[in-house]
């Protein structure tokens, strides 16, 4: 499992659309966004998914989506 971090511009007008299409990517396990952070961090847990086929989505549906690195 993989966790990716992206900065984003989702607040809770778009959330539901964005379930619509989280939820529907095969691979996402688990997903949250902070929507009380200024970057609005959304967190997915997913299994052969990649940052990029991520970013592509959002971008094609009109988010924002910068990638974000996670370091332990």
């Amino acid at each position: 499992m993989e966790i990716l971090l992206f900065k984003t511009n989702i607040d809770k007008c778009k959330l539901a659309r964005l379930q619509t299409i989280l939820n529907g990517v095969i691979g996402i396990k688990e997903w949250t966004i902070d929507l009380g952070d200024c970057d609005k961090v959304l967190r997915i847990i997913s299994v052969n998914v990649s940052e990029e086929y991520i970013s592509i989505i959002l971008k094609s549906e009109g988010f924002e989506c910068v990638t974000m690195t996670y370091e332990l």
